[in-house]
């Protein structure tokens, strides 16, 4: 009882004060204020979608700092505020012609002061250049950096015009969005955009392979000042703005910043402990240890570096450790295996484990710490991707295990293989053993770049007919309820912010810094380093992207890159002894003319010299052949064939000594094997996967494929003279100084995975110039050129689709229905075409999420898509989901009633429709809104969208459930 009195008294204290601090507020404005707001009520104010994290759509709310600002604004004030969405241009116009009150997110200049007035800046946002974390760009680089690279920036932002004077290939984008994915996937080299943009969209979309290299001393770009702006048509309302911004308390606006700089890296302390109860302390005393199922292969969630796991899983495991005292062990096997393992109770938990049905049986599940998309990757002659449909009769790789197998429809994938090694599902991908692999990206991407992959590249999203998304958790012993308890005590006790810094950690863009381990060198060996002064070096002259000698100086490939960052770490002189061949090379190492060979392969026959590290690069051997041939499963069944290979090489060694009755014709490099390959001279050429791939890369070779591997991987490391043993241990201490992140960011340097975006029509051309003059002569190519040409312009138009698809749903983005209606409005006008367009909107949707949950919500949106496309099939018809619930069709060439009445039987369907999932059931309905006319020269699109959204809200207004035409008389 005396609880609830002081409870209730607490409450009217505050009641008290608020009722005091919103009399002062009101003390604030004058009586022509008040009136205004009194008489006005609502304002509408123009905000930028796809700006996140200051304005962005998400379940059918607008979210974002700059609206959660706005908020304070609007409690104030008193004001009502009601948003407008649309990209800058739209909503910039739209603000200049009067039609919205204010706009948000505006920058100062002295050109827009002559018919803006500003607020004062509630915010500074920092203009930075991303990169992928393969780049070698670092911060300290000056933008001439970026020369020569593909260069992303937002149409029409404030330093734009600054931007388009450097000598820069630039590309145009309407939103973040859309740039940091093309960022992530190859398709621009780098972007300039908010810091704090990059970072929350990478974080949102697991993108770890991109890093901020900060402004890259480009003087024009300059911090942006966010303010509010108002015409100076209407000084009332923007006194009102700046008056509320500043009685704002400065605790309120510090709590603001804080609570979204937590998205940029800043620091916030946390608890160290957390509360147990007498059952659960028992627990941890009476177990030494708990023992947890962990991947050694799943980055960056939980990968081996050095021996020793690490990731964003593990990070989490070592919070629950110093918080409850658990001293957690790891068993580190192959998916299947833990999770076997688990499932026979031979390990207390699972980590990364998603929900299924099957599994609750034998699980007790916490709540997702983190959610994956899962990646469908695919080799570069698949050919065009665009959904699941295109899987269909392919053979497709999946983990043994993976929790959406029963998702998928059996009737597309009927050729699925499980495999317990994503390395070896991999390997078979790239070798033509089966046509693609689901996976998550950074799994995927990671795999491409430890194997040098070149041939691999990504199809597009995983876009299944149910869940698509991987939820990762950890999964306890049913037995051990106290042990689920304290799992899922300390993890809601880690506040929002650790959790944003945790993967502000592992699984989105770090700062370019990299943090060199410490080395620890004995006595003897630094006493032989005194001694030794300089180390003499010999490198394969010609082995690129591994290593080559320009100018039979320069050392340059990838092994120079790991070189040079073992003498950064250690400061040890290494100086290059030049060479002519690879067996000069190995004759000079054997003579101790130099003391260690950069990058070799232990054999039987070099162990009499050398002493190997372990291997700091593992590479597949492929063979390649003439793409009219057929892929090699085994080298046995080509034992009568003829190979080029490079003399001297390892495989070459073990090749002979393993089928004595191969014809190897030995070469001096890779380019010799590929030229005798296209000649005709030899049947296949091998190497390795990365040696070969970058010839056919480099030369734009078109007439022969990878079509094979053998089972002996290069396993490269450093040789070092073996009558100096001292050498091959302080080498060793180098090789496993080396991080993941550095190994990463080298190998992505050389190895990088990349969308093969767009047609090379220089290229094309150049060809076809080659092709006429010769035509004659040679026509047995030109069957071949017709193919290329067909596959770079299938690969074309798979990219383009990729990058114009809303990935929920299917239909296309707001981006592609923007250029498109466009397009096709300036068609109409032009010849006098009809032009018709409809908005739709899910009713009540917000409704739907919060009752069922947001995956239901997603199988409603796509169950929308599904049913417009049915509906809308013609190639000149364009569906479009607009963003949330939001939907729009446009058509062209019909009847005045045609749109409205095709409408009106979705509108039918969808009434009718259940949608379902699991135990959850039930109906939807819609509202829409179209116009539709011969657009005169006077008109423009966006008053045909305009009156389209006014149709829409009649149709609201009126009770939804209906589709309403836009007449003159409802303006």
């Amino acid at each position: 009882m005396n609880r609830t009195i002081n409870s209730f008294a607490v409450l009217i204290l505050l009641v008290f004060f608020y009722s005091i601090n919103a009399s002062g507020e009101s003390n604030i404005f004058t009586p022509e204020e008040q009136t205004y707001i009194k008489d006005k009520k609502t304002i509408t104010v123009g905000v930028v979608d796809s700006n996140e994290p200051y304005t962005y759509f998400r379940n059918g709310n607008i979210k974002g700092y700059s609206i959660d600002f706005m908020s304070m604004i609007q409690e104030i004030s008193g004001l009502r505020i009601e948003y407008k969405m649309g990209n800058w241009t739209n909503i910039y116009n739209s603000f200049l012609n009067g039609e919205l009150d204010a706009i948000n997110e505006i920058s100062y200049t002295p050109e827009r002061e002559k018919y803006i007035l500003f607020s004062v800046p509630y915010h500074i946002r920092r203009t930075v250049v991303f990169v992928r974390n393969d780049s070698g760009i670092k911060p300290g680089d000056n933008l001439i950096a970026l020369v020569g690279l593909k260069t992303g920036y937002i149409k029409d932002i404030f330093y734009s015009e600054i931007l388009k004077k450097q000598r820069l290939n630039l590309l145009e984008y309407n939103n973040n969005v859309d740039m940091i994915k093309s960022l992530a996937f190859g398709w621009v080299d780098a972007v300039f955009v908010s810091e704090l943009g990059g970072r929350f969209i990478a974080r949102e979309n697991t993108f770890s392979n991109i890093v901020s290299v900060g402004t890259l001393n480009f003087e024009g770009l300059e911090d942006e000042d966010l303010r509010i702006g108002v015409l100076k048509t209407n000084p009332v309302l923007a006194g009102i703005i700046n008056k509320s911004i500043k009685a704002l308390p400065e605790t309120r606006k510090d709590k603001l910043e804080r609570l979204w700089s937590i998205y940029n890296g800043q620091v916030f302390s946390a608890a160290e402990s957390i509360e147990l109860t007498p059952e659960e302390e028992s627990f941890i005393r009476s177990r030494p240890s708990v023992s947890v199922g962990m991947l050694p292969d799943f980055y960056p969630f939980s990968f081996a570096s050095n021996e020793q796991i690490m990731g964003y899983t593990d990070a989490l495991l070592k919070i629950i450790s110093r918080r409850t005292g658990i001293d957690f062990a790891y068993n580190i096997k192959p998916w299947s295996a833990i999770l076997n393992d688990f499932r026979d109770g031979k390990t207390d938990m699972i980590a990364d484990i998603s929900m299924t049905e099957e599994r609750k049986a034998f699980t007790l599940f916490t709540d997702e710490y983190a959610r994956i998309p899962s990646y469908v990757f695919i080799r570069d002659d698949f050919g065009k991707y665009t959904d699941t449909s295109s899987l269909d009769g392919k053979k497709v790789g999946i983990t043994k295990g993976i929790f959406f197998k029963d998702l998928i429809n059996k009737d597309e994938l009927s050729e699925l293989k499980e495999y317990i090694s994503r390395d070896e599902m991999f390997k078979d991908l790239s070798f033509g053993k089966i046509d693609a692999v689901i996976t998550s990206l950074n799994s995927g991407s990671s795999m491409i770049k430890k194997y040098a992959l070149l041939n691999v590249t990504i199809g597009g999203e995983f876009n299944s007919d149910e869940r698509t998304v991987e939820d990762l958790r950890f999964g306890v012993n049913p037995e051990l309820t106290e042990l689920y308890s304290i799992i899922t005590k300390t993890l809601a006790s880690i506040s929002q912010e650790d959790k944003i810094l945790l993967e502000n950690q592992w699984l989105v863009p770090q700062l370019n810094e990299i943090k060199r381990p410490a080395l620890a060198f004995t006595e003897q060996e630094e006493e032989y380093l005194e001694r030794k002064k300089i180390v003499r070096m010999c490198v394969d002259p010609d082995w690129m992207p591994f290593e080559k000698l320009e100018g039979g100086k320069r050392h340059t490939g990838i092994s120079a890159d790991f070189i040079k960052l073992m003498q950064s770490n250690s400061g040890i002189q290494i100086h290059i002894v030049p060479t002519e061949t690879w067996a000069e090379t190995l004759i000079k190492g054997q003579n101790r003319e130099c003391d260690i060979i950069s990058l070799a392969m232990r054999t039987p026959e070099r162990m009499k010299y050398f002493n190997f590290t372990s291997p700091y690069l593992v590479i597949p051997t492929v063979i390649a052949t003439s793409i009219n041939d057929p892929f090699i499963d085994k080298i046995d069944d080509v034992l009568d064939k003829s190979f080029a290979t490079v003399k001297d090489y390892a495989i070459t060694e073990m090749l002979k000594k393993k089928y004595p009755h191969l014809k190897l014709i030995e070469v001096e490099n890779d380019a010799e094997s590929i030229a005798l390959l296209q000649k005709g001279e030899v049947y296949g050429a091998i190497g390795t996967m990365a040696g070969i791939g970058y010839q056919i890369k480099q030369q734009k070779i078109v007439d022969i494929k990878i079509s094979g591997r053998l089972e002996q991987d290069w396993e490269l490391g450093i040789a070092a003279r073996n009558d100096e043993p001292e050498l091959a241990r302080i080498f060793q201490k180098l090789v496993d100084s080396i991080s993941e992140e550095d190994r990463n960011a080298i190998t992505g340097k050389w190895m990088s995975i990349r969308y093969d975006q767009g047609f090379d029509y220089k290229l094309f051309w150049r060809i076809m110039g080659i092709f006429a003059v010769i035509a004659a002569v040679i026509a047995y190519w030109s069957g071949k050129l017709r193919k290329l040409n067909k596959e770079l312009q299938t690969a074309n138009i798979r990219l383009q689709e990729l990058s114009d698809k809303d990935s929920l749903t299917g239909l296309y983005n707001r981006r592609f229905f923007s250029v498109s209606s466009q397009q096709a409005f300036n068609i109409c006008q032009r010849n006098g075409i009809r032009f018709s367009v409809a908005i739709i909107d899910i009713d009540h949707f917000k409704k739907v999420n919060d009752t069922f949950g947001h995956l239901f919500g997603d199988k409603s949106l796509q169950e929308m898509g599904k049913t417009l496309l049915r509906h809308f099939q013609r190639q000149t018809d364009a569906c479009s989901r607009f963003g949330g619930e939001e939907f729009a069709v446009f058509i062209t060439n019909t009847g005045e009633d045609t749109l409205a009445n095709r409408i009106e039987n979705i509108r039918i369907e969808i009434e009718k429709k259940i949608i379902e999932m699991e135990n959850m059931r039930t109906t939807l309905t819609i509202s829409a809104g179209i116009y539709s006319s011969i657009p005169t020269q006077e008109d423009t699109l966006d008053d045909a969208l305009k009156k389209a959204d006014d149709a829409l809200y009649k149709a609201k207004n009126e009770g939804r459930n209906r589709v309403t035409i836009w007449k003159e008389e409802s303006e």
